[in-house]
């Protein structure tokens, strides 16, 4: 990609928290992601000089808007892209399909690099659970994509369904598994291995130990897990992921494989606890219903 892209930088907050930092090279501006405490990003800002133009945000959680209002307050110009129903003070409603430009970049500057977003709707952890898909295109249409999907898609996992619509959190993740075969980039499909995921957690390890629980053959699994521990030894992050890795490892992307689907079928008739989900697949194992006893599973364990 040309020297003038845009860089990505996780800012850490809470435990195991990641606010992503878009970072537009030429001018210094920056977009924070899921701020959900504002003391982290001030002191990233003024350590670097760069200056605070937008703020997006995925969903309604505390630790992922918290700090919403006291970086507002410190840039009272700043930008703030949001559902209507997120709970904050945005500049900005978006909502499924919506599509804006990254950046607001002054006239004298030259920008080769096109930098498109577009919002989907990617409910299940929350009900108005939004993504951000961040397109850069570069040289010789070596176009990448750049996923913030906060607690939707995890590395290796996925967010809890607190809104109990297995349905839609099935869905949500199935729109993102298929986002190779997506028409993003007006009418060009992007490789899978161009396309990268910036979850909001730092949950890679203990996801991978939940899959290898499932799929104790999977050598991508086990091998990913060698890579974040180290990774995680030297504090630093496992993220962000692409998509080609996420197909081979990620149990949740993975529903349709033999592999997963006996193992989910055989614990999930061990356990008391999934009676509920046993008895709406009672018929038939649709990858639906194994997602749901593999989500399940992933709780209790």
């Amino acid at each position: 990609m040309p020297a003038n892209t845009p860089s990505i930088k996780p800012i850490k907050a809470f435990n195991d928290n990641y606010i992503w930092a878009i970072i537009e090279p030429l001018t210094g501006q920056v977009i924070v992601v899921d701020p959900g405490q504002a003391e982290p990003v001030i002191e990233f800002l003024q350590d670097h000089n760069y200056q605070l133009t937008a703020i997006w945000i995925t969903h309604k959680h505390f630790d992922h808007v918290g700090g919403v209002q006291a970086l507002q307050d410190a840039y009272p110009d700043v930008q703030v892209v949001a559902h209507a129903n997120h709970g904050v003070a945005q500049t900005d409603a978006v909502s499924e399909g919506s599509e804006f430009v990254a950046f607001n970049l002054p006239v004298p500057v030259s920008v080769p690099v096109p930098i498109s977003v577009k919002v989907w709707q990617v409910a299940g952890h929350t009900e108005h659970h939004l993504a951000y898909l961040l397109r850069v295109a570069g040289e010789n249409q070596n176009t990448q994509l750049h996923v913030f999907c906060g607690d939707t898609l995890f590395s290796g996992g996925c967010g809890r369904v607190f809104t109990g619509d297995m349905s839609a959190m099935y869905n949500s993740l199935q729109r993102l598994k298929n986002l190779d075969s997506s028409n993003i980039d007006g009418g060009l499909l992007i490789a899978d291995k161009d396309i990268f995921f910036y979850p909001a957690h730092e949950y890679t390890a203990s996801n991978l130990k939940f899959g290898l629980h499932i799929e104790a053959d999977n050598e991508a699994m086990s091998k990913h897990l060698a890579k974040v521990q180290r990774l995680n030894e030297q504090g630093q992050a496992s993220l962000p992921s692409s998509l080609a890795l996420e197909k081979q490892m990620n149990v949740f992307l993975r529903t349709d494989k033999a592999s997963v689907v006996e193992s989910v079928l055989e614990k999930a008739d061990n356990s008391a606890n999934h009676e509920q989900a046993r008895n709406k697949q009672a018929t038939s194992h649709t990858e639906e219903h194994i997602f749901a006893m593999l989500r399940q599973l992933k709780d209790d364990f």
